[in-house]
């Protein structure tokens, strides 16, 4: 499908633009629209840097991206993945309204309307091979493994949680770890 090789041809590209991305001079809303554009891409992108356990996913299940509470993100997360496979399996976007209705996957966008749920959600998490990335303050200092923040010029970085990720079982890249802050505090109990 024209227009889907720029996803994935990216990789570590488009991780990188992490150091160079900068909003332009533009109205709010349209600089939040860009940022979670980008921050959409990268969660895609994440697939190519995270190893998950051997065993993770049921034969033929699909990779699955979800997103906790408020989806900021709109349709552009389903349209990058669309058409889209990992280790030959299909991407879908799951949305979860609750902590309740989480379902199975392997990434986890936790949006900030879920802040004042974090100790629930990182109990239910707890030992899951499941990528949690959130984008407010304190999510990962409080047992999220990756934080978008946004530095004073307007770039996007991570902060990566490292013993978090050691808790999921999961193992990151160097390549990734490299492009981020990388913190190694205990997930909170």
């Amino acid at each position: 499908m024209r227009g889907r090789a720029p996803f994935r041809q990216a990789g570590l590209a488009l991780l990188l633009v992490v150091g160079t991305w900068s909003a332009d001079a533009m109205e709010a809303r349209a600089q939040t629209t860009q940022e979670y554009d980008l921050k959409a891409v990268l969660l895609y992108n994440f697939m190519q840097f995270v190893d998950w356990p051997p065993g993770t996913n049921k034969p033929n299940a699909p990779w699955v991206i979800g997103v906790l509470g408020r989806d900021p993100f709109g349709k552009v997360l389903d349209d990058i993945v669309r058409a889209e496979t990992h280790q030959g399996r299909r991407i879908v976007v799951e949305r979860y309204r609750s902590l309740a209705a989480l379902g199975e996957c392997h990434i986890l966008f936790v949006s900030a309307s879920e802040a004042d749920n974090l100790p629930r959600i990182f109990t239910v998490l707890k030992g899951r091979p499941v990528l949690s990335v959130g984008d407010f303050e304190g999510f990962a200092v409080r047992g999220g493994m990756i934080r978008f923040t946004r530095n004073p010029e307007g770039k996007i970085q991570l902060h990566i949680n490292l013993q978090a990720v050691k808790e999921g079982n999961l193992m990151m890249s160097a390549k990734l770890l490299r492009l981020a802050e990388v913190i190694n505090l205990p997930a909170e109990k």
